[in-house]
């Protein structure tokens, strides 16, 4: 569920994220994974660039 507290964690993304052009799904994604504290793992390369305090594993 998308939810208040899920819908701020992405605002609080947007800065920090901006300069590498991710979508409202990126920031939803890596929000998640900072709620749960997990890893968040993904295909696109860009991702690991980010210096967020937020686990990011690329894969492939």
């Amino acid at each position: 569920m998308f939810d208040e507290v899920s819908a701020l964690s992405c605002a609080r993304l947007r800065p920090l994220t901006r300069h590498l052009g991710l979508s409202l799904g990126d920031r939803a994604c890596l929000g998640l994974a900072q709620q749960l504290n997990n890893t968040a793992v993904t295909t696109d390369k860009v991702w690991g660039q980010l210096k967020i305090g937020i686990s990011i594993e690329v894969v492939r």
